[in-house]
This record gives structure tokens, sequence and C-alpha cells, in this order.
């Protein structure tokens, strides 16, 4: 599926990687299968293994924050994640 129209696509996804139905990291390997305009991807997730969050960087992630972060650390991280997508925004 191809997305044509980027006003309809998030500018940065908070994702855990533990959820019910889809685990986090297939939808990273299926948005790595996507063609979709840029996209900042926050781990907000309680997964403290390395590996793994490894293995979510090299698919995409650009952040992580952990669940139980205090507000301001949300704050920051999105303003982070916001100001990169800003900037793969002007080189696309």
């Amino acid at each position: 599926m191809a997305f044509g129209n980027s006003d309809s696509f998030p500018v940065v996804l908070f994702l855990d990687l533990v959820m019910p139905k889809l685990d986090g990291m297939d939808v990273l390997e299926w948005l790595r299968d996507q063609s979709h305009p840029p996209l900042a991807i926050v781990l907000h997730t309680g997964v403290e293994d390395e590996d793994l969050l490894q293995k979510a960087r090299d698919l995409g992630a650009s952040f992580y924050l952990p669940k139980g972060a205090r507000p301001e650390a949300i704050r920051e991280v999105f303003r982070c994640a916001q100001a990169e997508w800003e900037q793969r925004h002007l080189m696309v």
C-alpha cells in the first residue's frame, strides 16, 4: 500500500513493542516495507531488552521513552522527534 496523501500520515508515531494483537516489531517491519512519507518513531515501552531495542532501532525507531516517563521527558522526546521529522521532510 502506498500513501499518496502525506497529510493523512502521522508525523510522529509513539509505539509500544508489546501490544495485545499486533507486536510493535511487526509494525516496524511493516513500515519498513511500505512507501510512506518521513516518520519519526518513538518507542514508548516497558521493554528493556537491549537486543530487542537495537533491532527496533535497526527497523527505524529513532527514540526510546520508557513507560512511566515524566511529562517533561515526553514533551522533550516529542519535540526532538518532531525536529527530526522536519529535517527529514525537508530532504524529501
